[in-house]
């Protein structure tokens, strides 16, 4: 393959995870607020249902926190892996002269 073609597939593998790095951050800065929200609501009720609610609000937020968090390093992961493998395809000479992966000959 070109290297033109190269550095255009390698510029798409970053803009993706930029894209990916800027969504998921957008996320956690909400779920931080949710969080933050859910918190302070807890804090001021003193008891009863509010405060309960407050308490299962302020769990979920945390929960969905961490989710978000873990998907974000998941995502990121499987980018580089995916990069890595595009690497192999492109340069084959890298992996001892041939692509990697399943043979395709019959």
């Amino acid at each position: 393959m070109h290297d033109s073609t190269t550095a255009h597939l390698r510029q798409l593998f970053r803009q993706e995870a930029d894209r990916i790095d800027e969504t998921l951050a957008r996320r956690v800065a909400e779920l931080e607020e949710q969080l933050e929200l859910a918190r302070e609501i807890a804090a001021g009720a003193k008891r009863g249902p509010r405060k309960a609610i407050a308490g299962q609000a302020r769990d979920a937020a945390a929960a969905a926190l961490r989710d978000v968090t873990r998907l974000a390093a998941d995502r990121r992961e499987a980018l580089a892996l995916a990069a890595e493998e595009l690497a192999a395809l492109l340069h084959p000479e890298g992996t001892g002269g041939r692509p990697s992966g399943p043979s395709t000959a019959g």
